[in-house]
């Protein structure tokens, strides 16, 4: 329970924040519209789904670097190989605390 309070803080709080920046406010009787705050709650949902890819595919980067690595030193490949498949291996893996 204490792992999911956060994220769904950050996220209503996300999602409050676009809806009024965007100009929405809450429907009241004779005024008031909620059209430009739904607009910018799509817009807020659109911009953080186009990272999607882009994270999975950084992740999915360092497995295969490692691999090759790997492969390559199992294999007893020359050394130039393994000077090619370190630097790509450490840009793919990230610091350790």
């Amino acid at each position: 329970m204490q792992a999911t309070v956060m994220p769904v803080i950050v996220i209503a709080t996300g999602v409050l924040s676009a809806y009024y920046l965007a100009g929405g406010n809450v429907p009241v009787v004779g005024g008031g519209s909620a059209v430009k705050g739904l607009y910018g709650i799509g817009i807020a949902v659109m911009a953080q789904l186009s990272m999607t890819g882009l994270i999975v595919a950084l992740d999915a980067y360092g497995p295969v670097t490692d691999n090759a690595g790997g492969i390559a030193e199992m294999a007893d490949m020359d050394e130039s190989v393994r000077r090619v498949t370190d630097p790509l291996d450490a840009v793919a893996t990230p610091p350790r605390p």
